[in-house]
């Protein structure tokens, strides 16, 4: 009887444990295939279904103390961040980021953007709304390298592939 105890819970505890490894890398995939629209950005805006989107893209290093123990483990990972925002101040709801695919040199890698609206005013007091999508925890690429940024998104339900250029990796410290 014993025995039967201690083999559910070692399977139980088996099934946590791989639970928490696996599944952030499940969330993260980019699933999201087939055939997309390519656009590329040009001086920082892009036409998309008659609206004019501008385009900025972010990519830092992580090259900061590390004050929690074990911190060093972390390595020095990459984070990349893509903005939208309407050249006409117009509500971004139709568009909804999907992946952004990051390349470095030989090196590829995609996975599923985490999204944020913000709806806001500039200095004048006049409004606009942004999107901000990245991913983080990419691999430990150099400060001043450059990489190759892609968005994918849909804008009223067609699907897009946003060409927003190369970026030069920043230090965060």
């Amino acid at each position: 009887m014993a025995r039967k105890v201690l083999v559910a819970v070692a399977t139980i505890a088996a099934l946590l444990i791989s639970g928490l490894v696996v599944w952030p890398r499940i969330e993260s995939l980019c699933l999201e295939s087939g055939a997309a629209t390519d656009v590329a950005v040009s001086d920082g805006s892009v036409s998309i279904e008659g609206r004019t989107y501008l385009v900025t893209s972010y990519v830092s290093a992580d090259y900061g103390a590390y004050l929690f123990p074990g911190g060093f483990l972390r390595g020095h990972p990459v984070a990349v961040g893509v903005r939208i925002r309407g050249a006409d101040d117009a509500v971004l709801t139709e568009l909804s980021p999907k992946c952004i695919r990051v390349s470095h040199e030989i090196e590829s890698t995609q996975r599923r953007a985490q999204v944020v609206l913000y709806n806001g005013s500039v200095a004048n007091g006049s409004p606009y709304a942004e999107v901000t999508s990245g991913i983080r925890d990419l691999p430990e690429w150099k400060p001043g390298d450059t990489v190759q940024v892609w968005l994918r998104l849909t804008v009223k339900g067609r699907p897009y592939v946003i060409d927003v250029g190369e970026t030069t990796i920043s230090s965060v410290g």
